[in-house]
């Protein structure tokens, strides 16, 4: 017998049993994948986080009269990125 993850199993007339089982089944397997995918998306989000905290600490001891130089575009380009990812990877309503 098959048991299902936060909810009720399927009960169907005993002439149904292979189609009660395999729906079962199916609602075990959507249930068991929601779940990997909200482990695998936290995984995700955790690294982000650790990457940003790795990238900014280095980034807190440069002195501030430090002039650098570089390609515009490229610079540009840099600079575009990382404020995507602030906004595609911050909470709700945070200030960047």
């Amino acid at each position: 017998m098959l048991i299902a993850l936060g909810s009720e199993l399927i009960r169907l007339p005993v002439e149904l049993k292979q189609v009660e089982d395999r729906m079962n089944e199916a609602r075990q397997n959507v249930a068991r994948n929601a779940r990997l995918a909200r482990e695998a998306e936290q995984r995700k989000n955790d690294l982000v986080m650790y990457l940003a905290h790795d990238i900014k600490t280095p980034l807190t001891y440069v002195p501030e009269d430090m002039t650098i130089y570089g390609d515009p575009d490229k610079l540009a380009r840099v600079f575009n990125n990382v404020l995507k990812n602030a906004v595609a990877y911050s909470p709700d309503n945070s200030v960047i």
